[in-house]
């Protein structure tokens, strides 16, 4: 099963939010445009800079990061911006 955790700072700190399947908003959940870093516990995830997975998409694996283990302490390492990630799902 998939599973991502998203952090509101740069690794690995502030408040953190754990993911098993796709969010279209994560203004719902209180975690919109908060992300610095990111766990990938299992799977492959997109993550989009929109609701509704559009905008700018940004790709994460368990097996990815700057060590291959699923570790990405900051925007870099996913290509992506800091506090822009708006909605994400996991990869069929």
């Amino acid at each position: 099963m998939p599973k991502i955790t998203l952090f509101q700072n740069a690794n690995y700190g502030g408040d953190n939010l754990t993911l098993r399947g796709p969010i279209t908003n994560l203004k719902t959940v209180g975690f919109n445009d908060k992300t610095s870093s990111i766990i990938v516990c299992s799977g492959s995830w997109n993550l989009y800079q929109d609701g509704d997975f559009r905008g700018q998409e940004w790709s994460v694996q368990e097996n990815g990061g700057p060590k291959g283990d699923g570790l990405y302490p900051n925007p870099t390492y996913w290509h992506g911006k800091n506090d822009s990630i708006s909605s994400l799902k996991p990869v069929d």
